[in-house]
């Protein structure tokens, strides 16, 4: 409850920015640069990275423990 009001003022603003849920702006494409490719490839694969760190970390905590 103690982030409501963040929520509401990201949708409100949200609604400033993207009419009709579509940008008013242009930007810069940058997903191809040399330097920023592997990480719009993480962003793109988000779910298996995250699910194939899983074993990674318990592997890495059974360990240490």
């Amino acid at each position: 409850m103690q982030y409501l009001g963040v929520v509401l003022a990201g949708i409100g603003i949200g609604k400033l920015l993207y009419p009709d849920g579509e940008r008013s702006f242009d930007m810069l494409d940058l997903s191809e640069e040399r330097l920023v490719a592997p990480l719009s490839w993480l962003g793109r694969n988000s779910l298996p990275v995250y699910l194939g760190q899983v074993p990674i970390n318990l592997a890495g905590l059974s360990l240490v423990l």
